[in-house]
């Protein structure tokens, strides 16, 4: 019997869901759930990415106990928030929550609202990633970025242990940054270069769904595929 991992992320929780077919119909099982939320320091809201990430490894460790390998597994988060990757593959810390006030100086900024949204079709929220960049533009914080993964990318890109993984913007999570360019349905690259923000953090959007890599041999089992 093939399984198939979906592995959801919430602001306040997390959960493992197992699914399959039975006489065509599909069955799902939640095979481990655990809480989450952004944590305070250095005053201000961050995630702890360490934590989730081992979370996330806990889940697909309870499958294997359960002898119920799944197949292929996918990852999906909230979204609006991202890591920033520097030039050796590591993240760059820390990695900040939507709740989180930084972006509130930069909710105005040179490009009016009324132009974005003919482009996006995003709303204007404080937490949008546009403004989340801004803020990390101005902190310095991506002179040091090499890339930006958004969260299911940077956790599946971990799980494949950095080697397989491909650094890929999935569509639908990329469309909550407020920067894609919903007519091309790609990074919305005029935009991107008229707020000064380097076009090379940003990795070609990808439709779902698509394979991300292989299971990294350092994990509970090899699984052929993330997707």
């Amino acid at each position: 019997m093939s399984y198939y991992l979906a592995i959801d992320i919430g602001a306040s929780g997390g959960r493992h869901i197992l699914g399959h077919l039975e006489a065509g119909k599909p069955v799902l099982e939640e095979v481990y759930r655990f809480t989450n939320g952004p944590v305070q320091k250095n005053n201000a809201l961050v995630w702890d990415t360490e934590r989730l990430y081992g979370e996330i490894v806990k889940g697909i460790k309870k499958c294997g106990e359960l002898r119920k390998i799944p197949v292929s597994i996918g990852i999906d988060t909230w979204g609006v928030d991202y890591v920033l990757i520097d030039r050796e593959g590591n993240s760059i810390t820390p990695v900040y929550a939507y709740r989180d006030k930084r972006t509130e100086p930069f909710i105005n900024t040179a490009i009016p609202f009324e132009e974005l949204y003919k482009v996006t079709g995003i709303a204007r929220q404080p937490f949008n990633t546009i403004y989340q960049l801004l803020a990390d533009k101005a902190a310095g914080r991506l002179d040091k970025a090499a890339h930006l993964l958004m969260l299911p990318e940077y956790f599946s890109y971990r799980l494949c242990g950095n080697l397989t993984g491909k650094q890929i913007s999935e569509y639908t999570e990329a469309s909550t940054t407020g920067l894609i360019d919903a007519h091309k349905r790609d990074w919305a690259y005029s935009i991107i270069e008229e707020l000064g923000l380097p076009a090379h953090l940003f990795k070609p959007v990808q439709e779902p769904p698509y394979p991300a890599g292989e299971l990294s041999k350092t994990l509970p089992f090899n699984a052929p595929s993330l997707v």
